[in-house]
């Protein structure tokens, strides 16, 4: 693992057990739909998750939060730099993999 993730796991991790800030509330927030999603689609991967849910996920958790397309994307690229989940298209449909638990 590399230094900049491994960093910003002991980030999540001081933030959550504090629970200061908002940069792990959202990629909690954004994991939870995904696993929600899979769970109720009976699968180890989710589809047709909206950026709609993705943004409005995010947006739960501090009304006050400026949500964007742009930034809700990058929460989802962190999970998929820190080995959370893998995003992978199959026969033209875009999967979410969950592929570890939060440590955080």
């Amino acid at each position: 693992m590399n230094c900049k993730v491994a960093h910003k796991r002991q980030v999540l991790v001081e933030q959550s057990s504090s629970d200061s800030g908002n940069y792990y509330k959202y990629l909690k927030a954004l994991y939870t739909l995904f696993l929600q999603k899979a769970k109720e689609q009976g699968r180890d991967y989710a589809t047709d998750v909206s950026l709609k849910e993705k943004m409005s996920a995010v947006a739960n958790c501090n009304v006050n939060a400026y949500i964007s397309p742009t930034v809700v994307l990058q929460y989802q690229n962190e999970l998929k730099k820190m080995k959370y989940i893998s995003v992978r298209k199959v026969h033209n449909e875009w999967r979410i993999y969950i592929i570890d638990e939060l440590d955080f």
